[in-house]
């Protein structure tokens, strides 16, 4: 039998946003003038309004709430018109003037850094009748590099809003696009940074008063600092954080981390060392009921970055979207052959589950046991050569005793829906 593998192609890195001092690292797929969910009827006149309502910020606000009828309705109209109209003013990006910028301005300009986008929104929303706030504090941007040393000041500004006697957090600078790798500002609306969850926002926001965390146990800049960098679509795509919160993992043998996904959502990680991809047998995804376990196995010492990317399944498109990104440190170096063996498509599209073996270097000669969980299958065997050992079933599970030899080791399933039995993993024997 011929084995072949198919693995995941080279993943589309997405968009992380950049704070005001820092340049975009990453590319998000938001489109322009996006216009949709429960506010398109009002986002739509919002990026509509015409040119000569602009002369002033009390007749453009005027303007833009007059088919609101509640105050997020409000909020949102203003939000969606700045977030549409003023760009990222990446030429005075060096100069280090964030804050100190006149609405009015903003208005006449149409550029800004985050105060200015601040400052405008505080302006509209007053006009509008809003409670509003310039909430000033740190932001995890292009150059976030896991700390923010004492005397030494990123800052970034947003707003807090009331909206039925309760404060609620939004960015319009964040919300109106990125910065490519030349620094061009590029429009690319985002919807996760209208009135986020206070937890969420707390993964990227962290404000000098603790008061403008908006939650029940205010976090330490300490703890912010640990904290697992998060993009805005690891929320759009309902996951949670489940084995480690804290951005720097420690590896000693196989680490594993979890992450909760809910069905329909597909995860795939990808480890680099100094920004260069790394041989894809060092981490090995699979799902595990609600959860995706991501196992790590590094042959050297030294540092290297996780990013976890999702996609929906159904989309059935190759781009995934970056949702998280890990750190990973291992203080010792292993010798001989390292790493996990190689997965198929069909192992993920069946999302089969691997219990053992999980090295994917088997010693010829020796007698591994292998578990493995392959759903709806009728028969799993593992081929070597010409040779073919049929696993027992249990349920959805297989397992088996098989004795390695040097060369190609296949685990191959079939299922009723095709004759031809696929290969799922593939092992190498010494």
């Amino acid at each position: 039998m011929k084995t072949s593998v198919f693995l995941i192609s080279v993943l589309t890195l997405v968009g992380s946003p950049f704070i005001c001092q820092s340049r975009q690292e990453f590319t998000p797929k938001q489109v322009l003038g996006q216009v949709g969910g429960p506010y398109a009827d009002l986002d739509r006149h919002a990026v509509e309004a015409p040119e000569l309502v602009t002369s002033s910020l009390e007749r453009l606000t005027a303007y833009l709430i007059r088919p609101a009828r509640t105050d997020d309705e409000r909020i949102r109209a203003i939000y969606r018109w700045v977030t549409h109209n003023i760009a990222y003013d990446a030429g005075r990006l060096a100069g280090g003037v964030i804050f100190n910028v006149r609405a009015p301005e903003v208005l006449k300009h149409r550029q800004a850094l985050c105060g200015g986008y601040a400052s405008l929104i505080e302006a509209m929303a007053s006009a509008a009748g809003i409670e509003t706030e310039v909430v000033i504090g740190h932001s995890r941007g292009y150059d976030y590099a896991g700390q923010f040393p004492e005397g030494q000041e990123i800052l970034h500004a947003w707003n807090a809003v009331k909206i039925n006697g309760q404060w609620m957090l939004l960015d319009a600078t964040w919300g109106s696009g990125y910065l490519d790798e030349s620094g061009v500002f590029v429009r690319a609306f985002r919807e996760h940074y209208f009135l986020t969850p206070p937890e969420q926002f707390l993964y990227d926001h962290w404000p000098r008063e603790s008061t403008w965390q908006i939650v029940d146990f205010p976090i330490s800049r300490k703890e912010y600092n640990r904290r697992v960098r998060l993009a805005p679509a690891f929320f759009d795509y309902g996951l949670q954080v489940g084995s480690h919160a804290r951005s720097i993992v420690q590896v000693d043998k196989i680490t594993e981390i979890t992450i909760f996904s809910p069905g329909g959502v597909d995860l795939a990680s990808q480890l680099l060392k100094n920004g260069q991809p790394k041989d894809e047998t060092f981490t090995f995804d699979q799902r595990d009921d609600q959860y995706y376990k991501i196992h790590i196995k590094l042959n050297r010492a030294g540092e290297h970055t996780l990013r976890v990317f999702a996609r929906y399944i159904q989309d059935d498109v190759e781009q995934f979207d970056w949702v998280a990104e890990y750190t990973i440190v291992s203080k010792s170096s292993t010798f001989g052959a390292t790493g996990f063996p190689q997965r198929s498509i069909s192992f993920m599209e069946r999302q089969v589950y691997l219990e053992t073996p999980m090295s994917g270097y088997l010693n010829s000669g020796e007698n591994y046991p292998f578990k493995v969980r392959a759903p709806a299958a009728a028969d799993v065997a593992i081929v070597i050569g010409e040779s073919w050992t049929h696993l027992t079933k249990n349920g959805d599970w297989y397992t088996g005793d098989v004795t390695a030899e040097k060369g190609e080791i296949a685990l191959c399933a079939r299922y009723e829906d095709k004759e031809e039995y696929a290969v799922m993993l593939v092992y190498q024997g010494l």
